[in-house]
Order: C-alpha cells, then structure tokens, then sequence
C-alpha cells in the first residue's frame, strides 16, 4: 500500500505572507499581533492568490493529503480542483460576545457554500475553533451543538505555546495583555491547563484534532489519550515561535494518535513534510528514535 504524504495543518491563506520576515525567530504572541495588524478584509482577493499559491506548493512536494484552516473558505476550490484529499476547517473566533454571535453565522454561511464547492470531491469540510483563549466561554455550548448535529470535523490550536499556558493557570501574561491592547473580553482564568479547560467546555468529547498541543503535562496527555482526540506536531513552526519542544516520546508512549504538519509559511519555511520530518528527526534525537519517527510520516491511511 502507498505510503500517504499527509499534511494535517496548514493555513494556506498566508501563503505570500513571508517567512517571519525580517527575522527567522519571533516570540508566539508578536505573531499573533503580526497576524492582526496584517490582515486584509476576509473578501479580498489576496486571499484566493494565496491559496492558489499554496495549493501549488503542496502540489510541487507530493502531497496526498492536507487539513487546511481557513477563515475565508478560498482553499477549498483550488485544493478540489487539484484533485487532493482532506479537509478544510473553517475557522471561528470571537472573544467579545456580540461580534462572537454575528461571526458564527457568518461562518456557518461558509461552511455551506464550502460544502457545495466540495460536494462530489475527497475534501471534506470541518470546523476549526481557533483557540481556548480566543473564544468567549458563552459561545463553546452552541458551537459544539452545531458541529455535532451537522457531523462537521473540528480542529483547534491548543497548547502552542507558554503564554498561553500562562493565561489558563495564572491569568497573567504576555495574552492577557493582548487583550487589553485590542479591547478583548479578557478570559476568566480557569486556573487550568488550556487542554483541561477543552475537556472542561466539553470540547473534547467531539475528538478534535488538537493542533500543537506542546505545552502538556502527563495529565493532560491522559486526557488526550482518554479522548481518543489526535495531535498535530509542527516542530519548525514551534521552534520559529520560541513555543517549546512537544514531548512527542510520551505521546508515542501513550498511543495517540499523530501526525506531521507544516503550519503556514508565516512560521515555517515550506509545506513539505519531509522538511518537518528531518527538523523533528534533529530536536527528538535523544529522545524519539528515526523509526518511530519515519512511522508517524509514512502512514497508509488517515482517519480522522
């Protein structure tokens, strides 16, 4: 049987974004200001030219299959077009309640005319909900309701990077003062680890793909491993952000389920996965051995 080239993360819409430029390494949460302050409106059509070179680029390095998160929905025709498999999760966030409510419908508006554009290809449609500190608690009861009720696949970025963890258990917080910063409804602490408050709100019930998922304990991996839930590593990505090495060895240890991704070409250098293979072969080397490794690159099949 084939040995599958999966990507399980990209975000294709930040395709002509540039690698972390003008440096190579920039803290997680400069990132995210980056990502805000750059961002163009969701119709514009830098978006499509984007995906399309995305697209592209996945095609040029062999890939079988891709879990694209996009906002807009623009990488669905290109990657059906192309003829690749997987699934595109269309992304939602909303801190503040209102602009919370108003963005759900917006964005159940393009999971239809994804669906549509997808309808009679081998890209499915799923639900991305962006991350625990980006979502106000009032809007995880009927998100969940719909995802289950429609059949719809989530994934969601957990656990990248130590401010979040920071922001979960302590309050406090290089996020916390990004909420301030954009006026954001600021998160009520927890005092949780950001996967124990998904287990919390109910979210992994609906075993998401958890896109990162670095800053853990072993608790938190047991309830991963209890969830049935898999995971998305992107060590170079991880590196770039200054978020840490994902302690892959007890994850293999516990039999979760995991997959490679590139993350976007805002934080790593290319979509080939054979790139990230021989990255994470280099920083899990004392840890994890090539076979191990190679295996979780050459699987034959993707269920999720």
């Amino acid at each position: 049987m084939k040995k599958l080239v999966i990507n399980a993360h990209t975000h294709l819409e930040f395709s002509d974004r540039g690698y972390l430029y003008p440096s190579k390494t920039m803290e997680f949460t400069n990132l995210l200001r980056k990502v805000v302050k750059t961002n163009p409106p969701s119709d514009s059509n830098s978006y499509k030219k984007s995906c399309e070179l995305g697209v592209k680029k996945l095609l040029e390095c062999g890939t079988d299959i891709v879990c694209d998160v996009s906002k807009t929905g623009y990488s669905v025709e290109p990657l059906v077009k192309a003829g690749l498999s997987g699934i595109v999760y269309i992304q939602f966030l909303g801190e503040n309640i209102e602009a919370a409510k108003e963005k759900f419908k917006k964005v159940k508006n393009k999971i239809k005319k994804a669906k549509k554009i997808a309808k009679g290809s081998n890209i499915e449609i799923g639900f991305c909900l962006h991350a625990p500190y980006s979502i106000n608690q009032l809007m995880w009861k009927p998100v969940l309701k719909y995802c289950k009720k429609n059949g719809l696949p989530i994934c969601i970025h957990v656990a990248e990077s130590p401010a979040e963890r920071e922001l979960f258990t302590k309050g406090t917080g290089k996020l916390r003062k990004i909420e301030r910063d954009f006026e954001l409804t600021p998160i009520n602490c927890p005092k949780l680890s950001p996967i124990k408050y998904l287990e919390k709100m109910g979210v992994l019930k609906l075993r998401p793909l958890l896109v990162h998922a670095v800053q853990v304990d072993d608790e938190d991996i047991e309830i991963i491993k209890s969830s049935g839930s898999s995971v998305v590593h992107c060590p170079r990505s991880n590196t770039a952000l200054q978020c840490g090495r994902m302690p892959l060895e007890k994850f293999i240890k516990a039999g979760i389920d995991i997959y490679f991704g590139t993350d976007s070409l805002m934080s790593s250098p290319s979509l080939d996965i054979n790139d990230e293979v021989k990255f994470a072969l280099n920083i899990h080397k004392r840890k994890v051995s090539k076979e191990k490794i190679k295996k979780i690159a050459e699987q034959e099949i993707f269920t999720y």
